[in-house]
């Protein structure tokens, strides 16, 4: 709905009658009077319509229309809540109309008939006088809410009292602070509140004797709540003027959270201390020009200087030449940034510096600082905490060297090794991977990779893939399997995998082409020797030292009338010759 706009000294007004003629006279005569803007409806029906699109400054109605008459339009608007002044312009001047009118609310009730311009005249003052005084209630009723609305949402607890510590006005933070409702505090006096009040010398500026000299106070009490608690409060006090008579604003604070901080503040200041005095690093402040402020006495045990001596000693002395250099240029480029204001105040600087020891060797420190301000945010320190990494410099570089080892280890192995993670993302592969299949890390980053390049039968890699899933599942760690290459060529390849705890899984794979082959070239060659044996109604036998049988063909049986099972481990070779012989073939 759109509604006149705010401070706008003209004024938007609706004019309902059934008379046309009427309409177009008083549109006529309110447009050409200075600042009106008319609108006109012949009934009340229609009028109601266009006040549920638009708002006006005033409503001008005839008392008799069809359908619906002039007090039964201003009812319906009042219903809705619409109060827009209202003028009842109408020929009908009886006492009931009249007394009707004022009780539904209308502002004015003007009788038509007489001069038409006089008579438009007065109905033009009628409704001037109408719309001020509207909008004079509407300014005041907007300025209270808005008071209402600030002191209500004020973070500080209000109490305004007069001289005699009468509370007049409270904001909604006191009645939470206190406990009591605003009746309860408008009833009581400041006395019931702060139980300090006839204690402290301040009570004379308060109440009425008090001097004009000061007109405010700052001061911390106590305040009393409705349970009876008392909780530390700082008061500002100030001297105001309402309605003529001289009163006291005071805007308070619970402390609480304040007193708690200091007392917190002090503690940490002592624990502070403490750490710095006993902590493993070395704790230090420095101006802007590296001139050392204050130190922990764990320098001692770090570099072999007492306090005394690091207080005294210049940046250039306690580094070698390289980190100083380095360190200047690390701070200028801070202070670059500084100026620019593209830095994080609030930013940790760290570094590191190489430092001499009293015993004439260098240590490598780890150096993490912070920049001190001013209460305008400028720097003009540096708190750092200090620690010597010399060891573990030194441990950083045997694991190196260790990761380097086992890293050439792994490329140079024998064979494939894939690491997976959990996601089915292929972490690392070494060179032998590439060597067996043709392809690449960077052509196979993951497992569904590895299967729809490896396996480009879907037939066949869904089979792969089923077994895969079971082996993981019932933890069988060694599979072969028919793996297409890069080339296209298609080797038997042996997969070994271990499943491990947190998800992973490293698997290996060799090539074995050659050793089936060459197991296949075995069983044919076995297969025709047999076919051989068999045509020439021979069978073969193996025997150990002592000439016992290990194994017989089954032609055996068709021979020697014995079958296998009777002469495998249990008959010697010579058993199975005349006896004659058998004493020749031992000797043998």
């Amino acid at each position: 709905m759109r509604s006149p706009g705010s401070g706008d000294p003209s004024i938007s007004l609706l004019f309902v009658d059934d008379e046309p003629a009427l309409l177009e006279i008083g549109k006529a005569f309110f447009e050409r009077s200075a600042g009106f803007r008319v609108d006109t409806q012949e009934t009340a029906i229609d009028a109601l319509r266009l006040l549920e699109m638009q708002s006006y400054d005033a409503i001008v109605s005839d008392y008799q229309m069809p359908d619906m008459d002039g007090i039964a339009l201003l009812r319906a608007l009042r219903e809705r809540g619409d109060r827009t002044p209202f003028i009842i312009f109408t020929g009908k001047g009886r006492e009931e109309v009249v007394i009707e009118a004022f009780e539904a609310g209308a502002d004015f009730y003007i009788q038509k008939g007489g001069d038409p311009k006089s008579q438009f005249a007065g109905l033009e003052r009628r409704v001037r006088k109408a719309v001020d005084l509207h909008r004079a209630e509407r300014a005041t009723r907007e300025s209270e809410e808005k008071y209402r609305t600030l002191v209500d949402r004020a973070s500080q607890m209000l109490f305004l009292h007069d001289q005699h510590g009468a509370l007049i006005d409270v904001n909604q933070k006191a009645i939470e602070s206190t406990g009591y409702s605003r009746e309860e505090l408008l009833s009581m006096n400041v006395a019931d509140i702060d139980p300090d009040v006839d204690k402290r010398d301040d009570k004379q500026w308060i109440w009425q004797e008090a001097p004009v000299q000061k007109e405010e106070r700052i001061f911390e009490t106590r305040h009393r709540r409705k349970d009876g608690s008392i909780y530390p409060a700082e008061v500002h006090a100030t001297r105001v003027t309402i309605a003529g008579e001289p009163c006291i604003l005071a805007l308070a604070t619970d402390s609480t959270s304040r007193k708690q901080y200091e007392a917190a503040l002090r503690e940490s200041e002592e624990k502070f201390r403490g750490i710095a005095d006993n902590t493993a690093d070395t704790i230090w402040i420095a101006d802007l020009n590296f001139k050392i402020q204050y130190i922990s006495p764990s320098v001692l045990r770090m570099k072999g200087f007492t306090v005394e001596e690091s207080l005294a000693q210049t940046i250039e002395e306690k580094l070698t030449p390289a980190s100083y250099a380095a360190l200047l240029d690390r701070f200028n480029e801070e202070m670059e940034r500084e100026a620019a204001g593209t830095a994080d105040p609030d930013r940790t600087v760290s570094f590191e510096t190489e430092e001499y020891c009293r015993d004439g060797r260098t240590i490598l420190v780890e150096n993490s600082t912070r920049l001190l301000r001013d209460e305008e945010g400028k720097p003009v320190g540096i708190l750092g905490v200090s620690r010597d990494i010399t060891k573990r410099k030194e441990m950083e570089r045997a694991l190196k060297n260790q990761l380097d080892l086992i890293d050439g280890l792994f490329e140079s192995l024998p064979l494939g090794v894939i690491i997976m993670d959990t996601d089915g993302t292929i972490l690392r592969m070494n060179r032998g991977v590439e060597e067996i299949t043709g392809y690449s890390a960077e052509e196979i980053p993951t497992v569904k990779d590895w299967f729809l390049r490896i396996y480009p039968d879907p037939v066949y890699r869904d089979e792969v893939i089923a077994t895969w899933d079971s082996d993981k599942e019932e933890g069988v760690g060694s599979r072969e399997c028919k793996v297409t290459c890069k080339d296209g060529t298609v080797r038997d390849i042996e997969f070994h995998a271990a499943f491990l705890a947190d998800g992973r899984d490293i698997v290996t794979i060799s090539d074995v082409t050659e050793r089936r082959r060459a197991e296949e070239e075995k069983e044919r060659n076995e297969y025709r020797f047999s076919l051989l044996a068999n045509q020439a109604r021979a069978y073969t036998w193996e025997v150990d030292a002592e000439g016992l049988f290990t194994s017989i063909g089954p032609e055996s049986e068709a021979i020697t009338g014995y079958m296998p099972d009777e002469i495998v481990g249990k008959l010697h070779f010579f058993d199975l010759h005349p006896e004659e012989n058998r004493e020749e073939f031992r000797r043998r």
